[in-house]
């Protein structure tokens, strides 16, 4: 993984409300959870899919930690299900 796909979302010179990031491994989404949370972003979500991808995957499990208004949840999703996140 190039130091450019860690850093790129998180040196975004935009100042963003809310953010989706996809990370390819585990320990580095619970990281970006807590930078985001850290920077004062209002909402976000780091998904990693259990196959190694960083995205939602229909092929496999997807760990998805969310970010709402500074608390912060973790949930393991199943391959096939939805998350609607409401403000």
């Amino acid at each position: 993984m190039a130091v450019f796909n860690l850093l790129g979302p998180i040196l975004n010179p935009l100042k963003l409300d809310a953010q989706l990031v996809g990370v390819a491994q585990s320990h580095i989404g619970d990281l970006y959870i807590r930078i985001l949370k850290a920077s004062g972003i209002r909402q976000a979500a780091v998904c990693h899919s259990l196959d190694g991808m960083d995205e939602i995957a229909a092929s496999a499990d997807t760990k998805l930690l969310i970010l709402k208004r500074l608390m912060h949840v973790s949930l393991n999703m199943g391959s096939c299900h939805q998350v609607l996140i409401l403000n």
